[in-house]
C-alpha cells in the first residue's frame, strides 16, 4: 500500500524534494520511466526504456459531477519541454544532495513497526547512533501528533522523554 502525499502539487511541479513530507516519493511516481530488460538466448541483455507511459493521466474526481478532470498540467510540465527539462535536472541535484548528507555527529534515524493498518496501533523506534570518537550522553524527547491531509495537526498521540542516554563512541 502506498500513500501519496501529503505534499505540494506546486513543489511537485517544480522539483522541490526538500519539502515535507512524500515530495520525493510523489515527484517518482509522476515522473518515472519504465525500464525494462530483455534478456536473449545468448545471455546478452538490452534495456528498454518507456517515458511516455507514466504520469501522463494524473486525474481527480471533477466538483460537482462524476466525471474525470485531468489535472496533469498541475503536477508536471509538457512532456520534453525546457521547463520540465530544467525541473528534472533541479530535483536530479537535490536528490543527490539528499544522498550525500555528511554522517558526522549524533544521527537519529525513526523507523516504524512492520505490518501497520490505518486505524491500528503502531510502534516507533528510534535509532540513535554516535559518529563521533567520544562518549556522549543526551536526553532523547519523542513525541508524535497526528496530521491531516490539510495541515492541521491533532492530539498529541505518543510521547516519551529519556533523560541520560549514554552513547558509545562509533555505536
Amino acid at each position: 500500500v502506498f500513500c501519496c502525499g501529503p505534499v505540494s502539487v506546486r513543489a511537485i511541479k517544480e522539483g522541490e524534494l526538500t519539502l515535507k513530507y512524500d515530495a520525493p516519493f510523489v515527484f517518482a511516481e509522476v515522473n518515472a520511466d519504465l525500464v525494462y530488460t530483455l534478456k536473449y538466448n545468448d545471455g546478452s541483455t538490452r534495456k528498454i526504456v518507456n517515458d511516455q507511459k507514466v504520469g501522463q493521466k494524473i486525474s481527480t474526481k471533477s466538483v460537482g459531477r462524476d466525471e474525470r478532470e485531468d489535472i496533469t498540467h498541475l503536477y508536471k510540465y509538457p512532456e520534453g519541454s525546457v521547463e520540465e527539462r530544467q525541473v528534472f535536472e533541479k530535483a536530479n541535484h537535490q536528490n543527490k544532495l539528499l544522498l550525500e548528507q555528511p554522517n558526522s555527529g549524533l544521527h537519529i534515524t525513526i523507523k516504524l513497526s512492520t505490518g501497520i493498518r490505518k486505524g491500528c496501533d503502531f510502534d516507533v523506534f528510534a535509532i540513535v547512533s554516535n559518529n563521533t570518537e567520544e562518549n556522549k550522553k543526551c536526553r532523547l524527547v519523542f513525541a508524535s501528533r497526528a496530521v491531516s491531509y490539510n495541515g492541521v495537526t491533532g492530539r498529541e498521540c505518543g510521547f516519551k522523554d529519556l533523560l541520560n542516554v549514554e552513547l558509545a563512541p562509533r555505536g
